[in-house]
């Protein structure tokens, strides 16, 4: 992402308002010093609503480039209490938001949340724990909640 691009994004920052309704992660690491294996994740996108639905789809780096790339998708549904608790949770730290530096070689992150009125806000940023105050919290608790150890998250922690 170029420089003037980047500008333009935190320009067009706004923090969170209201009662999250819907949010989208999509992970994306960087394989900066070592290529990637075949099925490594490329990208990883998360959704999870306010009435407890989640889904989960991943897609692979394939080699040679011409093969078709494949992934995971995953259907989860959480309680409702447990969906308001998580998303609540996800959402916090996005009320006082502030763009940390945007590192791109470590791999990033592009939060969509929705509130109950339906307005959207966007966030971003590099994919390591320090993004953030609590990104490494908020990640452990999306993968605790959901059973899902694998997911890049805010901090790229998988396991």
């Amino acid at each position: 992402m170029s420089e003037k691009l980047i500008q333009q994004k935190i320009q067009q920052f706004k923090n969170f308002e209201g009662k999250p309704k819907k949010i989208t992660l999509v992970s994306s690491p960087c394989y900066f010093l070592e290529p990637p294996a075949d099925d490594d994740p490329r990208t990883q996108k998360l959704t999870i609503t306010e009435k407890g639905r989640v889904s989960f789809s991943s897609i692979n780096y394939s080699f040679p480039p011409s093969k078709k790339s494949c992934g995971e998708w995953r259907k989860v549904t959480l309680e409702k209490p447990q969906a308001a608790e998580l998303l609540d949770k996800i959402v916090e730290p996005f009320k006082e938001y502030e763009v940390a530096a945007y590192v791109t070689d470590i791999g990033t992150w592009e939060l969509t949340i929705v509130n109950t009125d339906d307005e959207t806000f966007k966030f971003f940023g590099s994919l390591e724990d320090g993004t953030f105050h609590n990104a490494k919290s908020v990640s452990d608790a999306i993968r605790e909640s959901l059973l899902m150890n694998d997911l890049f998250c805010f901090d790229g922690g998988c396991e």
